[in-house]
């Protein structure tokens, strides 16, 4: 809802009687799935740094693991964006867009999750002494 400055984009405005709401930042809304990816890294990282994980000390071995996956997803995004299967609400990425009108930040997210769940898999792994 629009009220003349902000858009309510959760619950409603205070104006029509609702609960409230959170008020439209395009800025934020614009960059926030870049921002929750930055969040996931930063939320990972002690997994590398204070319990040892060691995904990142095995730069080779993390960009082999990651390359199929990579590969195989970027192309499927692809093809579905391209034969109008799957969109992306120009509201919620940067507008920055790779070969193949994929948003940079799907390619972040490929990269980022797998790197998370892997620094938890290997963290699991090393306290539970394997």
């Amino acid at each position: 809802m629009v009220d003349g400055h902000h858009e309510f984009v959760l619950g409603t405005s205070a104006a029509s009687g609702g609960a409230g709401g959170l008020p439209y930042d395009p800025c934020v809304d614009r960059y926030q799935y870049l921002i929750l990816m930055g969040l996931c890294v930063l939320g990972t990282l002690p997994l590398e740094f204070v319990l040892g994980a060691r995904v990142y000390r095995q730069p080779r071995r993390l960009f082999l693991t990651m390359l199929v996956p990579l590969c195989l997803f970027a192309v499927w995004d692809v093809l579905a964006i391209s034969w109008g299967h799957w969109t992306y609400t120009p509201r919620y990425v940067s507008g920055w867009d790779l070969p193949g009108a994929l948003p940079v930040e799907e390619l972040v997210f490929f990269l980022v999750i797998p790197v998370c769940g892997l620094l938890t898999l290997e963290t699991v792994r090393r306290l539970r002494g394997r």
